[in-house]
């Protein structure tokens, strides 16, 4: 396979996890909760994504076993943030899923983008909150997720537009 049809394997799939992302952040907005069938989801275009990868000549390391070490230690960090309360269970498997594509190459952008635009998306729950204009206090975090997962998915187009 060459490198332009790989590209072209990731570009294509970049659309349904940009889609999945965005809705996650619209489902957590309205509900206040990520259904599971979405991260579920995510998993399931990386295995596949995988799978073409390594059936592509891709190194094991590579392809399955740094994305999904990455994904286990965010899992592991992010569950004890939600045994403390700090996270709901959707923004875990969420996070979690979306490590599997940002890999260890990336999970550090994706965490600092995550952060600020949490940090900015709790202070308009807090200003809302003040104003009465909000009831619920939780902060629908799967926004600042999805939001820190779109640049990922834009990457393999800016690599075809190159």
């Amino acid at each position: 396979m060459t490198t332009h049809t790989q590209i072209w394997m990731e570009a294509i799939a970049a659309l349904p996890v940009a889609g999945i992302l965005v809705l996650s952040g619209l489902t957590d907005l309205r509900e206040r909760r990520i259904p599971n069938v979405l991260p579920t989801a995510l998993v399931g275009i990386w295995g596949v994504l995988t799978a073409a990868r390594l059936i592509a000549g891709a190194g094991l390391w590579a392809a399955l076993l740094s994305p999904a070490l990455t994904a286990a230690v965010v899992f592991a960090v992010t569950a004890m943030l939600f045994a403390r309360g700090a996270l709901g269970g959707g923004d875990v498997k969420l996070l979690s899923a979306l490590a599997l594509f940002a890999g260890a190459e990336a999970i550090l952008a994706v965490l600092i983008i995550m952060g600020l635009t949490g940090g900015l998306l709790a202070l308009a729950v807090i200003i809302g909150c003040r104003m009465g204009a909000l009831k619920d206090q939780r902060v629908p975090y799967g926004i600042a997720i999805g939001m820190a997962g779109l640049p990922l998915c834009a990457g393999p187009w800016v690599a075809l537009a190159a």
